[in-house]
């Protein structure tokens, strides 16, 4: 905990100016409320209870949660084009989901409810969107592989016709290979 809050001002310093940090990891300043959302869930699956440490690590995380949520200018330079840091919004967001969870099941109040309710809606509709803009990330580069692979100087060989044809016997080899191992793990599967 000690290496957090050391951590966690270091580069909380940073937040304000947000010049010295880069623009595309700007969504790595989510993974600050990850550490007591976690933290809180340990401490419950330790003790068996929802003790006041466990709520204490939960309402900092909800705390820090809040604070940047509040600052979407932070956020918006990142959020133009896709970045595989955007994957930082998503696991924070699981956790603090879990965690309200854990507080609603204790609490067994109407807000916490709402609130579990809410960050778990918002846990997976980070997680989707994510997604999704991975695969339109994948499409986009698997549409314009052959152009890159035209103008690679090393690469660019391997689409001349003569290699295309030792680049399918490959091919027919390693489905062979797949095929054997496939057929290989069936038999030890049976077997034991």
């Amino acid at each position: 905990m000690v290496h957090y809050l050391v951590i966690f001002v270091t580069l909380y310093q940073r937040l304000p100016g947000g010049k010295n940090f880069p623009t595309k990891l700007r969504p790595v300043f989510f993974l600050f409320f990850a550490a007591p959302a976690m933290g809180s869930l340990a401490w419950n699956s330790i003790c068996g209870t929802f003790d006041p440490l466990a709520k204490m690590l939960f309402f900092l995380s909800l705390f820090i949660f809040m604070s940047l949520v509040c600052r979407p200018n932070l956020f918006k330079k990142s959020m133009k084009r896709f970045n595989v840091a955007w994957w930082a919004y998503s696991f924070p967001m699981t956790f603090l989901a879990l965690d309200s969870v854990q507080y609603a099941q204790n609490v067994k109040d109407q807000v916490a409810s709402r609130m579990m309710l809410i960050f778990s809606s918002i846990s997976v509709l980070i997680f989707l969107g994510v997604m999704a803009g991975a695969e339109l990330v994948k499409r986009e580069w698997a549409a314009n592989s052959n152009r890159l692979l035209r103008r690679d100087p090393v690469l660019g060989s391997a689409t001349s016709p003569k290699d295309k044809l030792h680049l399918s016997q490959c091919g027919y080899l390693l489905t062979r290979v797949k095929s054997s191992l496939l057929h290989l793990f069936q038999v030890l599967a049976f077997s034991s």
